[in-house]
């Protein structure tokens, strides 16, 4: 009876933790992407070690980070968010910022952009037969954004008169 009330209480104190934590970015103005990436990484973290976060130690942090990498496969600009969600959580919810200072950022990857050049992507725009998906490339490209400002954009983000975006 008692472990099961100290367990309730710790899953409440983690899901008002989880809240502030919520809060905290929004107020920061993280994009809603950052956020539930990060609150996922802290409910991961939660769920591998099953004990209250404030009590894990430096080892605990990297070994979770490598646990990440090992065992889930995960790629180099992922382990990377959940380190900054972990960071942020002990700086700001946790208070605990001598712990934080000590988790390596592992090395980003170097990738090399691929350009295309101008008879690729007219090939491209013609090998497309849908017009939709066609004219989702022509904005990609001729605007320079990125595959999620292209998802986003509404009717209103266009100038008709103008014929801009």
């Amino acid at each position: 009876m008692v472990v099961h009330k100290i367990e309730s209480i710790t899953t409440l104190d983690f899901g008002l933790q989880l809240e502030k934590f919520r809060q905290r970015m929004v107020v920061n103005n993280f994009s809603v992407h950052t956020i539930s990436s990060y609150i996922a990484a802290i409910k991961r973290l939660q769920e591998h070690y099953n004990r209250p976060l404030e009590s894990l130690q430096e080892d605990n942090l990297v070994g979770f980070v490598c646990n990440l990498k090992e065992n889930y496969g995960l790629s180099v600009s992922s382990m990377r968010i959940a380190i900054g969600a972990i960071k942020y959580f002990y700086r700001h919810i946790l208070q605990k910022e001598t712990l934080i200072d000590k988790i390596p950022f592992p090395k980003k990857e170097q990738r090399i952009s691929t350009i295309l050049t101008g008879s690729e992507v007219k090939r491209l725009l013609d090998l497309t037969i849908d017009l939709k998906h066609r004219l989702i490339l022509k904005i990609l490209y001729s605007a320079g954004l990125r595959r999620s400002e292209v998802m986003n954009l509404r009717c209103e983000d266009f100038d008709w008169k103008k014929h801009a975006t």
